[in-house]
């Protein structure tokens, strides 16, 4: 019996040992790691716009970005802001108007103009980690429309749409490798006197985007 269960251990092992490379079990390296990450970036910003009127307007809007890391810092990802704007416009008003003669210069008074506005952009940015910290520039470009009412004629509207196309840098601090806080600050390209700055708050689904291990 032991001798019969020594033959059938030395067959055994030689039928492995003459096995062909193709019958043999192949151990397939492990995948690299996942150099990309989704985020969603939540925020309010304050702005001066002109939404095509001519004049200048403080404004404050909403911002909700999904954005996507692809590899080494470098991200993907859309925009939305929703917000309202106002400014009070001065205006001239004459003595003869007023019936008080010809010879005055008049008064200068003001009037309310306040609206809303709206945009969709696409982003595209660069971002380098230093510790708990995180730093990019970024271009986002898209369409704004806005509508204008004034407060003394509510029935007189003005509905503007124009392209925009912003430079913009931002800051942020990793709470944890999900969450972050930070702050963003642009102008548009084409509309130097049309500045942005505002905060956020990003949730991060893989940790630290994989930037970082």
């Amino acid at each position: 019996m032991r001798n019969s269960l020594a033959m059938l251990f030395v067959v055994a092992a030689a039928g492995v040992a003459s096995a062909q490379p193709s019958e043999a079990i192949v151990i397939a390296p492990a995948a690299p790691p996942s150099t990309s990450g989704m985020w969603l970036d939540f925020g309010v910003s304050a702005t001066r716009i002109d939404p095509g009127d001519g004049q200048t307007y403080r404004g404050q809007y909403i911002r909700f970005a999904p954005q996507t890391t692809i590899k080494n810092g470098f991200y993907l990802g859309a925009e939305i802001d929703i917000g309202s704007f106002d400014a009070n416009q001065p205006v001239a008003v004459g003595s003869a108007a007023r019936g008080e003669g010809s010879s005055g210069t008049g008064m200068s008074l003001s009037t309310r103009n306040s609206g809303t506005l709206a945009a969709a952009k696409l982003v595209a940015g660069l971002r380098m980690m230093a510790g708990s910290f995180s730093g990019g520039v970024e271009l986002a470009g898209g369409m704004r429309y806005a509508t204008i009412t004034g407060d003394d004629s509510p029935m007189s509207t003005y509905t503007n749409s124009a392209g925009v196309f912003e430079a913009r840098g931002r800051l942020d601090l990793w709470l944890s490798p999900h969450l972050t806080v930070g702050a963003l600050a642009g102008t548009d390209l084409a509309r130097r006197d049309e500045v942005t700055f505002g905060l956020g708050v990003g949730f991060h689904f893989e940790a630290f985007d994989h930037s970082r291990y």
